[in-house]
This record gives structure tokens, sequence and C-alpha cells, in this order.
């Protein structure tokens, strides 16, 4: 039997006026949760995941700490990192600093000044590497933490027009850890990236490097 329409519910009226919005400060999501020891929400906006439920926040801690092997800057409002995987040499994480899954979530001021940092690493990449194309991902499919894949792509890749998920050498490395770099060629690396960073207009918070490099450096 199908209801008459005495029995639908009655629509809700119309809006009296906008909703108010706040924006949080720089650096902060729209919607983070503080999370208490149980992992619950305490109905705070300080961004925080559960403890040991997020490797990206593991590895953002280790970098504020001192011990992140593959760091290369603190930006405002993200991380720059190397990808461990130098299968496509030059390949670079660029990470939020919040724990949210969504480019959407950030605040417009946060969500604009994320973007321009983000095409500013992109060209601290394309500037020491020199590849024929730089491609640009955000996936977060299995780390649900939002961070950009910055690939620099070469003429002598094997597959240099298909998506690099289509290079099945590329997955072995991701798989089996293969192409991971040298100490040596990793800290060169990290240590080049820094140098063009520093060249571009981006505000550097912490940069891991700096005893190598400077400020007095004829690099910088």
């Amino acid at each position: 039997m199908v209801a008459g329409p005495e029995a639908l519910p009655a629509r809700p009226g119309p809006r009296t006026g906008p909703p108010t919005k706040t924006s949080p400060p720089p650096g902060r999501s729209r919607r983070a949760l503080q999370l208490d020891s149980r992992g619950l929400d305490t109905g705070t906006s300080e961004p925080k995941a559960a403890v040991g439920t997020c490797d990206i926040c593991a590895a953002n801690a280790a970098f504020d700490a001192g011990a992140d092997p593959w760091g290369v800057a603190r930006l405002q409002t993200g991380y720059v990192r190397l990808n461990p995987n130098q299968y496509f040499a030059g390949s670079t994480f660029f990470v939020a600093k919040d724990c949210l899954a969504e480019l959407h979530d950030l605040d417009r001021p946060t969500r604009l000044l994320h973007l321009d940092e983000m095409a500013e690493v992109a060209a601290a990449v394309w500037g020491v590497f020199a590849p024929r194309k730089l491609n640009y991902e955000a996936l977060g499919n299995g780390a649900p933490h939002l961070h950009w894949w910055l690939t620099p792509r070469y003429a002598d890749d094997a597959r240099p027009r298909a998506p690099i998920w289509e290079d099945l050498e590329f997955l072995r490395a991701q798989w089996t850890n293969s192409q991971e770099p040298s100490p040596d060629l990793r800290d060169q690396r990290r240590r080049d990236l820094l140098v063009a960073l520093r060249r571009r207009d981006v505000t550097i918070e912490v940069e891991p490097l700096g005893q190598w490099l400077p400020p007095t450096s004829p690099l910088y």
C-alpha cells in the first residue's frame, strides 16, 4: 500500500539567513578532532589523530623530533619529504600538517596557502631534477591523510606516457623497497631540494639540514 500525501513528513521551511561560519586559523582543518585515550572526540578543535592510527602523523612527529631521515623541510601548511621509493628520481611528498582526508576540509585561507606551497615544492623538484613532465597526485586510499605525490617523469621511463601505477617495475619497487637510495644519495637529494626551496617563495619553518647548509652558504 502506498501512503497518501497526508502521511509524508512536512518539508523543512526555508533558511532565514546564511549559517554563521567561523574560520579556523591557518594550518587548522575545518573539522579536526581532539581524541581522548579511548579514541573518542572530546569536542575541542585541536587537530590530533589517535595515537598509532596514522603512519603519516607518526612521520610528521618524527620530523618534528629530528628523527625523519627523509625529511627536507616544514612549511606553514605541510612537510616536504623525499619519497623512499626513488624509482623515479626526485619523487617527493608534500604532506599536510593536519590529519584530514580531503583538500576541501581545509578552511579556504589554509587551502589556498597549501596549494600554493605544494606548487612551490613542485617547482623546486622541477628545478633540481629537470624532468620531462611532473605528475601531481593526492590519493590517500590507503593512508587517508592529505598528501601529494610529486613524481618527476623522464623521457627514458619504461612507460613515459602512462600513469606510474601501470609500470610494473615501479610497483615492484614499491612492494620490495628495492629503490631506496643509499644514505649518501638520499641526503644529497634532500640537500638539493632544500637549496631549491630556499630560493622559492615559501616560508620554511624548520629545516633539519640547516647544519649542512647554513644561511651564509653561497647556495642560500
